[in-house]
Formats: C-alpha cells, structure tokens, sequence
C-alpha cells in the first residue's frame, strides 16, 4: 500500500529549498502568493522535475500560466 508522508510545510520558498534540493520529491503544493517569490516564480526557478506540482490559489488568473507549466 502507497502511504503519503508530508516532509514539511513551509512559510515562504525560501525555507523549502534545502528540503527540495535533498529529497526526492513525489508532490509539490505551491501557493500561487508566496513572501518573497511566487510559486509560479518558484517553480520555473527550480531545476528538479517533480511528478506533480499543485497549484493552490484563489485567483483565476493563474490557471492558464499553471496549465503551461504542467502543474494539476
């Protein structure tokens, strides 16, 4: 059986970086509004390809620019 283990939560994508940069990661919340960096920003700055990203947001207007990046 699958099990789903949440390797952190993070205020900002700043923080998250050391966790990202030594784990394999499967799945990756994003908020769209983020401190310091959106996570659109975020993910088109990282290099690692994750399974599956997931956009969380509010706004509508991300969908188009999410849907390019592959995210679900």
């Amino acid at each position: 059986m699958d099990t789903l283990e949440v390797l952190g939560s993070y205020k900002s994508a700043i923080e998250a970086l050391p966790v990202l940069n030594n784990q394999t990661i499967d799945i990756l919340f994003l908020d769209i509004q983020m401190p310091d960096l959106t996570g659109i920003d975020f993910l088109k700055s990282i290099k690692s390809n994750y399974a599956k990203v997931v956009f969380t947001t509010a706004y509508r207007e991300y969908a188009l620019e999410g849907f390019e990046l592959d995210a679900i």
